[in-house]
């Protein structure tokens, strides 16, 4: 196995709470077997509620919601059905948890990063309490006490303001979910529909999304292809500079 020290990698840019970014993790799962031993993956906060100094209104939540399940049926999502107070009304220490479960390793972070937002999209769980994210951490199979003892120490807001930051203001990313290349590159919500929605959560706008011959876990495909052709390339810039014969 490639030492993942030497792996390309891509950095996903999104909040936890975006149905377009649970949409391309799901993707991103489908089509990773093929490219986990040749390129990493890590997950970089892009908090919605810092930027826009408010949480997303539910209503466009619900909208976005079936959306998801229009492109993607087989999508475990579905509209929050649990009672209304329980309603997550913050997501920084999902964050700051995400960044606990990487303590633990690439392998944690990358289950974590999945079962928090399942939590949320698909079983309406409260995933800003302190109980449910210790639940969380068991499901991804971590050990949740490490878990804990890390989340409660604190020392991770810091660390989810600054990416949150550096996404928004020095990337200037178009939005969640963004993955960004080994050259800088920037791919927004690959395979995904554009959609534009009015100030009442109405839809206005729906253009179909750019999948070729309708699969759309091929942009997927042409993103980590990409990300290691480049890898590739500079190494073997490397290697020929290197060998370039002296006069």
């Amino acid at each position: 196995m490639t030492n993942d020290a030497v792996l390309p990698t891509v950095e996903l840019y999104s909040d936890i709470h975006c149905p377009w970014a649970y949409m391309a993790v799901y993707r991103l799962r489908q089509v990773w077997p093929e490219y986990q031993d040749r390129v990493r993956v890590s997950f970089r906060a892009l908090s919605l509620e810092l930027k826009n100094r408010r949480p997303t209104p539910k209503p466009i939540l619900d909208v976005e919601f079936d959306l998801m399940k229009e492109q993607e049926p087989d999508l475990p999502i579905q509209r929050w059905q649990a009672p209304e107070y329980l309603f997550v009304p913050t997501f920084l220490p999902a964050f700051e948890a995400e960044k606990a479960a990487e303590q633990q390793g690439e392998d944690a972070a990358w289950e974590f990063a999945w079962q928090v937002r399942l939590a949320f999209f698909d079983q309406s769980r409260t995933v800003c309490m302190r109980n449910e994210l210790k639940r969380v951490a068991r499901d991804a199979g971590l050990d949740a006490e490490q878990f804990l003892i890390d989340w409660d120490s604190g020392r991770f807001r810091r660390e989810v303001i600054a990416e949150s930051h550096h996404g928004w203001e020095e990337l200037k990313v178009e939005g969640s979910p963004t993955f960004i290349l080994p050259s800088g590159t920037q791919v927004h919500n690959p395979g995904a529909m554009r959609v534009k929605l009015d100030r009442n959560a109405q839809v206005t706008e729906k253009h179909p999304a750019d999948c070729p011959d309708g699969d759309c876990l091929q942009p997927y495909r042409a993103m980590l292809d990409e990300a290691i052709g480049l890898a590739g390339e500079s190494e073997r810039d490397v290697s020929n500079l290197h060998n370039v014969p002296s006069d």
